[in-house]
């Protein structure tokens, strides 16, 4: 392993997560999150990593905004005819992150 990516090592002791401290709705649990983000001041909390992969595995990865979330799920645009709206057509398995750094 390269000594200078091994330098960059910080201690990330900000936070600490409990399974008792989460709530049984991931929706709810998410939008606790969201606002802890939002009302630190993050510079564009709703800004998300998301995964998609063809059927036969091939993956993408591409930043989005996030435009709202519920029961439902999360919502992004994205044009009918993009890499992603055609993966995701073709398999609906994604991921998302949420990278909030100072959190």
């Amino acid at each position: 392993m390269s000594d200078r990516v091994s330098e960059m090592r910080r201690v990330y002791g900000l936070g600490v997560l409990h399974l008792e401290d989460l709530l049984p709705d991931p929706i709810a649990q998410f939008a606790r999150w969201f606002d802890n983000a939002v009302g630190a001041g993050l510079l564009d909390p709703n800004a998300m990593s998301l995964a998609t992969a063809t059927a036969s595995g091939q993956t993408s990865l591409r930043t989005v905004l996030l435009k709202g979330y519920g029961d439902d799920g999360f919502l992004f645009f994205t044009n009918l005819k993009s890499t992603k709206a055609l993966q995701i057509a073709e398999n609906p398995n994604v991921s998302l992150l949420f990278f909030w750094r100072e959190l």
